[in-house]
């Protein structure tokens, strides 16, 4: 049993996963950020894997053309 900890992209949440096997792709990490309940997300434009909360952090992160930002924005408030 290998236990990550999820950091959502945009608002910095965290989530404390356990799971069977090994991440080998970005495909692997994103199965397992969605059967923990959050989303997880392929960007193909930066070659990287991104894990979200909700569905409301991942379209924070888009841009008006539909890819993601490259950096997340800054936080009015830091979340523990």
């Amino acid at each position: 049993m290998n236990s990550i900890i999820l950091v959502c992209w945009t608002c910095g949440k965290k989530l404390p996963v356990k799971f069977e096997g090994k991440i080998d792709l970005g495909i692997d990490f994103a199965i397992i950020t969605n059967n923990a309940g959050w989303v997880g997300a392929i960007d193909m434009v930066h070659s990287r894997t991104l894990a979200f909360c909700s569905e409301g952090c991942r379209n924070a992160a888009k841009k008006k053309d539909g890819t993601y930002r490259k950096y997340p924005r800054k936080l009015k408030e830091v979340q523990a």
